[in-house]
């Protein structure tokens, strides 16, 4: 519905301003949060704001290259089906570029397509009178019917989001397009933490004229969600970290390179490697004291790189969630 869409898409527009101001460079929209009748994959927001810094994107790219990577080399004609969304269309024009024959099985799919398409590209396109091709490109709307119309040993590489349903045992099927993230990747958050965040901080313009002392929902809420904070201080000297309880204001864990022990044992008290140490401390102690999720509250344009994305990378490989 119209109203739900326009209540989506508001959640998800405070969360990209969200992540504007704390400096964020790529915004990647969810899953849920993405779709052409939704807000064209992005580009509502894009539109609205212009003037955005931060690059928010759907990862519309990464899923084409994951499936023409996936296509068998040596393969020189393949079968579209599925409902022609912006990945349909890259990954047609893509093969047809490279000289692979694409076929679709309707008349409609064929003139939408070859609309989009050079006349050079376009050769390549045809419109399919039987199912002979062995690899099949499937998306949305793909149906069963047509899966039993495929011959034996056909490949089915889903484009869409969700996989198509197995319903032959003579065929092979791939995983929807997915890649790892490196493990050196550093600073990566969820787009769905900042709409979260985003609707606990939310408070109408009205509301706060009438009642500007009353705390948000966030701020009467935030200490019986996310009770554990951690707090990382950095001198010229020495690093200090510690977790604490928001509740009572105790202390669950501390490490510091000012301690005996680890200042006649560490080189450097400030290095990238003692905050690797102070990193992996605090999770130890912190899951001695059963304590395996924490929050961190970055001030106003701090921005979780350096010296402290080091540390907050070393405590979730420890273990610990961040949320």
């Amino acid at each position: 519905m119209q109203w739900q869409r326009e209540s989506i898409n508001s959640l998800i527009e405070d969360a990209i301003l969200d992540a504007e101001e704390r400096g964020t460079k790529v915004l990647s929209l969810g899953l849920m949060n993405q779709g052409e009748e939704l807000n064209k994959n992005g580009e509502l927001y894009t539109r609205r704001h212009p003037q955005l810094k931060v690059r928010v994107v759907d990862g519309s790219s990464l899923a084409v290259a994951v499936v023409l990577n996936t296509i068998p080399k040596g393969t020189t004609q393949v079968l579209l089906r599925g409902s022609l969304s912006k990945i349909a269309y890259s990954i047609a024009l893509a093969l047809c570029k490279r000289g692979i024959q694409v076929s679709t099985f309707y008349e409609d799919e064929y003139d939408k397509l070859k609309l989009t398409f050079g006349t050079h590209d376009a050769r390549n396109l045809v419109l399919a009178k039987t199912c002979a091709p062995k690899t099949w490109l499937v998306g949305d709307g793909f149906n069963e019917g047509e899966q039993m119309k495929a011959s034996k040993g056909t490949l089915f590489i889903p484009f869409s989001q969700f996989p198509p349903r197995k319903m032959r045992n003579d065929c092979f099927y791939y995983n929807t397009p997915a890649m790892v993230a490196p493990t050196y990747l550093q600073n990566v958050d969820s787009c769905e933490q900042f709409v979260v965040r985003a609707a606990w901080t939310r408070r109408s313009r009205g509301e706060a004229a009438k009642r500007p002392n009353r705390k948000s929902w966030k701020q009467r809420t935030d200490m019986y969600m996310r009770p554990f904070l951690l707090n990382v201080f950095f001198s010229k000297r020495f690093i200090h970290a510690k977790v604490m309880h928001r509740g009572t204001s105790k202390v669950i864990s501390v490490a510091t390179t000012n301690a005996k022990d680890l200042r006649n044992a560490l080189p450097s008290l400030t290095d990238d490697n003692a905050c690797r140490v102070v990193g992996k401390l605090i999770a130890e102690r912190s899951k001695e004291a059963d304590v395996f999720a924490m929050s961190y509250e970055p001030n106003k344009n701090e921005r979780i790189e350096g010296r402290l994305g080091i540390v907050i990378d070393t405590i979730k490989e420890s273990g610990i969630i961040f949320v």
